[in-house]
Order: C-alpha cells, then structure tokens, then sequence
C-alpha cells in the first residue's frame, strides 16, 4: 500500500469514529443533532420529557416535566432494614448505652465486645483492682486482686494521711492531721 491510500484511511476512519462519538453525545444532550426544525418539551435543553439526559455531575438522568435533568435517588439498602443501618453502625441500646449493630441486627454495647483475661472481674492481668478490704492493687495472673508489693506506710493508714498532711475538718474546714490521727484545724 502507498503512504497516500493509507493517510486517506486513516483520515476516512478517524472522522467516522468522530461522527459516532457526537451522536452518542447528542443521545444524552441534545447537541449536536442537526435538525433545526425538531421541537423539544424543552428547549433549552433540546431535549424531550423522559429523555435521556447527562447531569452536571456527569451521570445519566431523564429530563422532568420542569426540564431539569435528573437521576433516580437510588434507594438505601440496609443490613438491617428496620434500623435502618447497617453492620458494624454505631447505634444505642435500650438503656441508652453506646455500642454498634452486630450480626443479629442487635445493638451491641462495646464492653461486650472486649475479651478480658479476666472475664469475671472484666479486667486484664496488671489492671488496677480494690482489695475485698479495699486496698488499691492489680490484677495477677489468678484473676485475684494483689495489692502492691511497695505499698506506702503512712502514720495513720485509715486516713492514708501523715502527721501534719493537710486534711479537712468534719465542718469542712481546712486543718492537719493531729498525733491522734485526727484533722484538727488551723484555726484553734
């Protein structure tokens, strides 16, 4: 083949491909027709009610009686239809807690959702913890409450206050804490 017959294909081909893609495009714009004599429900869109359309936004929509081009509001579908939500959705339980929709389409608070080493006490190995006499410790490997090793001594261990360590009085006034392990105000 000569180079001439192939430049007349190729420029024979390209403005072919060039007529399809402005037909398709006045499919949905109504540019680029050709007829001048057509009449439209709307005019400035050139286009007819029900017809096909292109948004601003590029997706394909219908043109409405008040020739505005627009697209179908697709529907939500829901996991759980009458929550209207779906899985894993933050949602509150009936005592008002907050927690997310599990499988079941229930509201799930999400302490449920933890594992503790612990599940009892709902607390893992080193958590803080209260003594049955009510020391702070932490939580051992036997899901007791161990109270720390280096516990503070202090003069008066009901009031876990030293002498002279400001306390209040039981009138609410400021005072230290007296040789009897007693707060005793400063204003004597």
């Amino acid at each position: 083949m000569n180079k001439t017959f192939k430049f007349i294909l190729l420029l024979v081909l390209g403005s072919g491909v060039f007529f399809i893609s402005c037909k398709k495009y006045s499919k949905y714009t109504g540019k680029g027709s050709g007829n001048k004599n057509t009449t439209y429900d709307c005019k400035t869109l050139k286009l007819n009610v029900n017809d096909f359309c292109k948004t601003k936004d590029g997706k394909i929509g219908k043109v409405t009686k008040d020739c505005k081009c627009e697209t179908k509001a697709e529907e939500k579908k829901f996991d759980c239809p009458k929550l209207k939500l779906n899985f894993r959705d933050k949602c509150k339980t009936k005592d008002g807690k907050e927690g997310f929709v599990n499988k079941d389409c229930g509201c799930e608070t999400k302490a449920e959702e933890k594992k503790f080493d612990c599940p009892k006490l709902k607390l893992n190995f080193r958590d803080k913890c209260k003594t049955k006499d009510g020391n702070e410790g932490f939580v051992n490997k036997n899901c007791g409450c161990e109270t720390k090793a280096e516990e503070k001594k202090f003069d008066c261990p009901k009031l876990k206050l030293n002498f002279r360590d400001k306390c209040k009085t039981k009138d609410g006034k400021e005072g230290f804490v007296n040789k009897d392990c007693g707060c005793e105000s400063n204003n004597r």
